[in-house]
């Protein structure tokens, strides 16, 4: 998944990247030799039949990349031809557009963050008060978590989320949560190149809940604060989808009053989900 939406992403923000063209070019190419550029061109409103999503074709790479064990960039990849290598080099298992994009973007300027496109060297984010707060008893209790002790991040997940067996969220937990009768709100930093927008966007997509797949509409409602234009957003049959713009994967961090907001208007409230909902858009 994380593949088939990095070039489209990374054409999206070359703004901010300043990418060589030879350089996108290249991952163009990787786009089209994986047929990446087929699956996404059938990211519409509504979808038209069920997207064929390619497998993690290059799942062991992000635990080798953890353990800094990886052995397919011996060198960071800055020409369109060390580009192309690792895109077919057997070692990445194939079509590795994400390894190889992150292999090459810290080379582009000083202190790149992938969770944070636009951070700079002096924003590092502190999120202990965030770890301590949410281990209080009173907090567990009020989000029913369980008594133990948690942390903002455990390797344990990630290893877990690459083996074949585990079932993704959007084939499974979220759509019979929906069944039931319980919202669900998803959001995506448009900063992130991690986790990007568009990868969350072809997910849902292909997801089917309360009888239908994916939006029927474009999530293009403009969600509005203090008369500035924070995010983009849509509403159906129980599922929310925000794209919030300037924030990146640690959007309370990033845009702090926004997600605030986010919360109070959407988790909470009901910011014209009624309204949507009885119009049909």
């Amino acid at each position: 998944m994380t593949d088939v939406a990095t070039t489209t992403y990374l054409h999206q923000q070359n703004n901010t990247l300043k990418i060589p063209k030879p350089i996108l070019a290249a991952f163009d190419a990787a786009d089209r030799a994986c047929g990446f550029d087929k699956v996404l061109s059938k990211l519409t409103y509504p979808p038209k039949a069920q997207i064929y999503i390619p497998g993690n074709p290059e799942g062991l790479n992000f635990l080798l990349n953890r353990k800094r064990q990886n052995p397919c960039f011996p060198k960071v990849p800055k020409t369109p031809a060390l580009i192309n290598d690792p895109v077919t080099a057997p070692c990445t298992l194939g079509c590795a557009t994400y390894t190889t994009a992150f292999a090459y973007l810290p080379s582009t300027r000083k202190c790149f963050n992938p969770y944070n496109i636009q951070s700079t060297c002096n924003e590092n984010p502190d999120t202990s008060g965030a770890t301590h707060w949410l281990n209080q008893p009173a907090v567990r209790a009020a989000i029913h978590a369980p008594k133990k002790t948690w942390q903002e991040c455990n390797d344990r997940v990630f290893k877990t989320q690459s083996l074949e067996h585990v079932t993704p969220p959007a084939y499974g937990i979220l759509p019979e949560l929906l069944g039931r009768g319980v919202k669900v709100h998803v959001y995506s930093g448009g900063l992130d190149a991690v986790l990007n927008h568009r990868g969350t966007e072809l997910v849902l997509q292909n997801m089917t809940w309360n009888g239908h797949q994916g939006l029927q509409h474009p999530p293009s409602h403009p969600y509005v604060l203090a008369g500035i234009h924070v995010a983009d957003w849509g509403f159906e049959r129980g599922l929310s989808y925000h794209h919030i713009l300037r924030a990146g994967h640690m959007a309370p961090h990033d845009q702090p009053e926004v997600m605030f907001a986010y919360v109070r208007d959407f988790v909470l409230g009901d910011r014209g989900y009624g309204n949507i909902a009885r119009s049909g858009v």
